[in-house]
């Protein structure tokens, strides 16, 4: 009589991986039936949107910088500039007390941050 054991083994996990483990159980006498978790699948979805919005974020600061250089400004600054994630206005100030970038999207739940 065989066990079963169930692994959690991501779909998109590598072959060499899946193999190794279908072999292993085989050789024991046991069945695979690999499956991806819930809480896999969603933790796998919202760090791919963190590193979405990150890259945004990091899209926006640069298109700041260019526009108005890196170095920190004698006057507040504030303007908007198209939002790279959305295409909607993005509003941002300048900090002339230590030139840290704030931003918002006027897209509700696109970007926001402080820095």
């Amino acid at each position: 009589m065989s066990r079963i054991h169930v692994y959690e083994i991501p779909d998109d996990c590598d072959m060499t991986l899946r193999d190794g483990a279908k072999a292993l159980t085989e050789e024991a006498g046991c069945e695979i039936q690999p499956r991806m978790s819930t809480s896999l699948c969603r933790w796998k979805e919202m760090n791919k949107e963190s590193d979405m919005m990150t890259e945004a974020i990091i899209k926006a600061c640069e298109d700041i910088h260019a526009k108005h250089g890196k170095a920190k400004p004698e006057k507040d600054i504030n303007g908007t500039i198209v939002c790279p994630s959305c295409g909607f206005n993005l509003h941002y100030s300048i900090s002339s007390y230590n030139g840290h970038i704030h931003g918002q999207c006027e897209r509700h739940g696109c970007l926001c941050w402080m820095q």
